[in-house]
């Protein structure tokens, strides 16, 4: 299913590999004013690709990756121009992803850091990468014996999103790489420096993070197993539409929730109260509907919306929640949650699931009292998934919610995919191609 090569498809002993991730993880800042990772999620992920790349005798894996949305500049020149954090550290930089890696990797050998690095030798570039950028001696011929490197932030260069051909020149140059891996997924639905120009310069193919995502994702909407169940929230209608089409064409079964519910419960007529409503949305959600008409004519067993919602009649994580039916909202009601008899009726349309794709939290779960919808709905999803079906959780909010709910909960819980991505994942799911995967070399 997946037609592109991987490093499993090529020779890679003694290689120079230029790996790209997809490390843009969360940070935050330490008493003594330093970044630390915050959710290791991402860097975790990579793992799988790294150690094969290490079993196969690589000479070097050289990791890019970006992180976050930096001040950009043109080159060496501008380097004084990138942000600074109050402790004089520069903003963006990749250095915590590199020090988490470091951490990650001395576990896996069972060593602690210092010993680990007494081994195993990793080397972090703290001058940026730019397009006119060029090593008298290049990463390839130094002697020295790190096996890891990583090069700092990507988008510290205004080229990196441009797509600039001169920009990938310079990292090949700079690395000396003689095949590139694209392990990214959550940066492969942009056509940038690092995800497509790079491409028409070396060979490049696939890390085994980027097949599995892709292969799962396609296998859900391509092979699904049935009944296939989608469970869907968010806030804009427009934003989800293309995946609302794509759920309509191959779903069994549509569990609407959040914002995306509000909309179209306001839309039927149902009063939202104070609840967040998108507006201008009905040629859509006629639209919607229409579509659903042409499959079934029990619309309502196919798209279900909730019948009840958790109420608060302040935005704050200390208000009181209530269920109240959809119609018996007062003026000053919040909808944060589906509601209980809801969450029954969602758990219930899960349980003879084989496939089941999962985007958008169903309530606003930062609030633990209002997180009620999604983890009953992931915990049944978990059951689900060990007993034989199909899961993808997929989408930046949704991904971070079940990762921390499985970090709560007292047994351990599986999914068949966890995306890393948020839009590619999204944008894969609605049946679009991605820039940085159709860039890779084909298989034979």
């Amino acid at each position: 299913m997946f037609n592109k090569k991987t490093i499993k498809d090529i020779e890679l002993q003694n290689k120079i590999v230029l790996l790209r991730t997809d490390y843009n993880v969360p940070l935050k800042q330490l008493k003594d004013g330093s970044d630390v990772v915050a959710n290791d999620f991402r860097i975790r992920s990579s793992l799988d690709t790294i150690n094969y790349l290490l079993a196969q005798n690589v000479k070097k894996i050289i990791i890019i990756s970006h992180l976050g949305r930096p001040r950009s500049v043109e080159g060496l020149s501008d380097v004084s121009e990138l942000e600074r954090a109050e402790n004089g550290t520069r903003k963006y930089s990749l250095r915590p992803a590199f020090n988490r890696l470091t951490e990650l990797m001395a576990e896996q050998y069972g060593d602690d850091v210092e010993t680990f690095h007494n081994n195993f030798p990793m080397n972090f570039h703290s001058m940026p990468i730019f397009a006119r950028t060029r090593y008298t001696m290049p990463i390839n011929q130094a002697n020295d014996n790190y096996k890891i490197e990583m090069l700092e932030n990507l988008r510290f260069s205004i080229d990196e999103k441009k797509n600039s051909s001169e920009l990938a020149e310079a990292l090949l140059q700079v690395s000396g790489a003689d095949v590139f891996v694209q392990d990214g997924f959550g940066v492969v639905h942009r056509a940038h420096a690092s995800t497509d120009a790079i491409t028409k310069f070396v060979p490049s193919v696939a890390g085994l993070l980027l097949e599995k995502e892709v292969m799962t994702i396609q296998q859900a909407f391509m092979d699904p197993k049935r009944p296939f169940v989608a469970v869907m929230g968010g806030a804009k209608v427009g934003d989800k539409l293309p995946l609302i089409n794509r759920f309509i064409e191959q779903a069994d079964k549509i569990l609407v929730s959040g914002a995306l519910a509000n909309t179209i419960l306001c839309h039927k007529g149902y009063n939202m109260a104070k609840s967040r409503v998108e507006s201008g949305q009905a040629d859509i959600i006629d639209d919607i509907y229409r579509a659903a008409g042409q499959k079934t004519n029990n619309i309502d067993n196919f798209i279900i919306l909730p019948k009840d919602v958790g109420v608060a009649d302040e935005f704050l994580s200390s208000s009181q929640r209530h269920n109240k039916a959809v119609d018996s909202l007062n003026p000053s009601d919040i909808a944060l949650d589906i509601g209980e008899v809801s969450i029954t009726e969602a758990v219930s349309s899960l349980d003879s699931a084989q496939t089941i794709v999962w985007n958008g939290t169903v309530g606003y779960a930062e609030f633990d009292k209002f997180a009620l919808g999604s983890s009953r709905i992931a915990q049944k999803i978990a059951e689900r998934t060990a007993q034989g079906a199909l899961s993808v959780v997929g989408g930046g909010d949704t991904s971070s919610f079940v990762l921390d709910w499985q970090k709560k909960s007292p047994e351990p819980n599986q999914f068949s995919l966890i995306s890393t991505g948020g839009g590619a994942a999204l944008e894969l799911m609605s049946g679009t191609k991605l820039p940085g995967v159709e860039a890779l070399e084909d298989k034979a």
